[in-house]
């Protein structure tokens, strides 16, 4: 994975939430998350595996933090910034942000926090969250990172924790 001409990637983790200090500007990050276990009803994980259904939406609030530094602070600089979320399979999930981001003279570190609240599951595994950046003007993004997020689903022969089955 490589850097832009304009900024250099330094981490992205995924996390419960995270606050910035008023005084400092420090981040704290909350409940940093590498694996999440859900319960799903039998039915429904059959439903998945027969064609019936696309997934099951997990409602979870959940946030990807990402930091990055400047490499000529002297001058303004923008870039566009995004993440991909990807099924163990490789394929692409609905559930994506995209933005903007510009730092001003004289700022060299940026944190980009994106705050999620579903996130469609269609399989157990390890699912990706691809962070890409592209300089501006630029006509395709760059990977600059790969956050790994383990997807483990228990079968269950009630529906009390199914939150929705996304149809198809």
């Amino acid at each position: 994975m490589k850097n832009l001409k304009s900024v250099e990637h330094i981490w992205s983790l995924v996390c419960k939430n995270s606050s910035i200090d008023n005084e400092t500007n420090n981040i704290t990050l909350f409940n940093l998350i590498e694996r999440i276990t859900m319960n799903a009803p039998k039915q429904e994980i059959d439903k998945i595996k027969n064609g019936e259904a696309k997934g099951i939406l997990l409602g979870m609030d959940f946030e990807v933090v990402s930091r990055f530094k400047k490499l000529d602070k002297s001058k303004t600089t923008a870039f566009d910034f995004r993440l991909r979320f990807l099924a163990p399979s490789g394929k692409l999930l609905p559930v994506q942000a995209e933005q903007k981001i510009a730092f001003t003279e004289g700022i060299q570190n940026m944190r980009v926090r994106n705050r999620f609240s579903t996130m469609p599951i269609i399989e157990a595994g390890e699912y990706t969250i691809s962070v890409e950046a592209k300089d501006v003007g630029e006509s395709d993004y760059q990977e600059v990172a790969k956050v790994p997020l383990e997807i483990m689903i228990n079968s269950q022969e009630n529906k009390a924790e199914i939150r929705k089955v996304v149809a198809k």
